[in-house]
């Protein structure tokens, strides 16, 4: 009978211990969780502000981002003048970018940069609102405003601090959203040229040149600069441009078309991306 009674105890043990319950000498405690961070009878924290948050470290392990988030709140009502409440407002903003709340955490890294104006985390608070940012960059078709809101926080990144991780990173975002940027001015362009507006068209095109020379829509904006000023008639600049092309690009494909243009040849209008202009014979 003793022995039945021990397998019970030690069994009623084990269960309470599969669900997270632990013990305290002489006493039964719940597990801490942000519901009941503090005590229901004298309103003091069960836990201190670096168990708080690591607790919230915890839970960013276990991609636990909602919980994570709810601790660093805690610790941040809790204790507002510890070095843990500074962090976790900016732990706080990585989850919730994370949840892909990112207005959410542009608004709390603002505040963080607002509050702490001299803090060595401004590199990473301000690469952080440009990730947030650069997360919500529409489709070339669509306004891009957000991804010159991106643009420019990650260019402050690189300006101020350019020897951090967080520099590095901006640079290779840096060249996508260039991309991206003359993408939809390219696109405007071609739009330009459909409705035979031909001077518009080159402007943009040359808009991608001087502005996203590094991107790869260039050699496309040259070429469609050669389209235009053939539909124009103005074979000088059309054959100025194409020189060009020629220079920096002679092994690309946009050159070939740019070649049979200015030599009144047939171009297999099948592999463009768009239709190019009917040319004059």
């Amino acid at each position: 009978m003793r022995f039945q009674q021990a397998i019970i105890i030690l069994l009623i043990f084990l269960t309470a211990c599969s669900k997270g319950e632990f013990f305290d000498i002489g006493s039964r405690q719940e597990a801490v969780s942000p519901d009941n961070i503090v005590t229901s009878d004298t309103g003091e924290p069960k836990v201190s502000a670096q168990q708080a948050f690591q607790l919230a470290e915890d839970s960013v392990k276990q991609q636990n981002y909602h919980e994570a988030l709810n601790y660093y709140r805690e610790v941040e009502r809790l204790y507002p003048g510890s070095s843990y409440a500074t962090d976790a407002r900016l732990k706080g903003a990585w989850a919730q970018y994370k949840l892909g709340k990112f207005s959410d955490a542009i608004m709390t890294l603002e505040q963080f940069v607002i509050r702490h104006p001299n803090s060595e985390q401004l590199p990473y608070a301000y690469w952080l609102i440009g990730l947030c940012y650069y997360e919500r960059m529409p489709n070339p078709q669509r306004d891009q405003r957000y991804t010159l809101e991106a643009m420019k926080y990650f260019r402050t990144v690189m300006d101020r601090w350019p020897n951090t991780e967080y520099a590095k990173d901006a640079r290779v975002k840096r060249d996508i959203l260039v991309d991206q940027l003359a993408a939809k001015e390219m696109d405007i362009g071609r739009q330009y040229l459909k409705k035979q507006n031909y001077t518009a068209g080159i402007n943009r095109f040359q808009y991608v040149v001087e502005n996203f020379d590094t991107s790869s829509h260039t050699p496309e904006a040259l070429y469609r600069q050669v389209e235009a000023y053939t539909a124009l008639g103005v074979t000088d600049e059309a054959l100025r441009v194409a020189q060009v092309l020629g220079h920096n690009y002679p092994g690309s494909k946009w050159y070939s078309y740019a070649y049979k243009i200015i030599n009144n040849e047939t171009i297999n209008e099948k592999k463009l991306f768009s239709n190019p202009l009917k040319k004059n014979k």
